[in-house]
């Protein structure tokens, strides 16, 4: 687990957690950013991450890595947008010289009843962009905003 957080692979390290999320996906029809967060928390903290609070505002994270700090703010029936322009407010607390700094904009919404050949299955979407950025805090990548659909079972 968590694979693609070491290597920088946004898309795969948002399916391999989404992914765990299947079999609780109906609970999650009516879940706020908190419950996200909570999950990520329990999921990452299995798989050994550093995972705490990054900021009192909002619904966020910081994990850190050997080489990096991941922020991510989550939040329901919105933007991935408006979620990574969060992370900009708290994102200078987490430069130092032995790490660079990775926000992420996480945005989860809940579709009922998507008709699929002869059964209706309700659907989780995960919308994510990211920005990574320099020890000093020099932007150096930009991860344009990507979708998962999860089916939930």
């Amino acid at each position: 687990m968590c694979r693609g957080l070491k290597s920088l692979d946004i898309h795969s390290f948002i399916k391999e957690v989404t992914g765990s999320f299947q079999y609780t996906c109906q609970r999650l029809q009516n879940a706020d950013e908190s419950e996200y967060l909570n999950l990520f928390q329990v999921v990452l903290t299995m798989a050994r991450q550093n995972v705490s609070i990054a900021s009192p505002e909002g619904c966020n994270m910081c994990v850190q890595t050997e080489k990096t700090n991941f922020l991510m703010e989550f939040k329901v029936n919105s933007t991935a947008e408006e979620a990574l322009t969060q992370t900009e407010r708290y994102r200078k607390n987490f430069h130092d010289k032995d790490r660079e700094v990775l926000c992420m904009g996480i945005n989860y919404q809940f579709t009922k009843a998507v008709r699929t050949c002869q059964h209706h299955q309700d659907q989780l979407l995960c919308n994510w962009m990211a920005s990574l950025y320099s020890e000093n805090g020099t932007l150096k990548k930009n991860y344009r905003a990507q979708k998962l659909v999860l089916t939930c079972a």
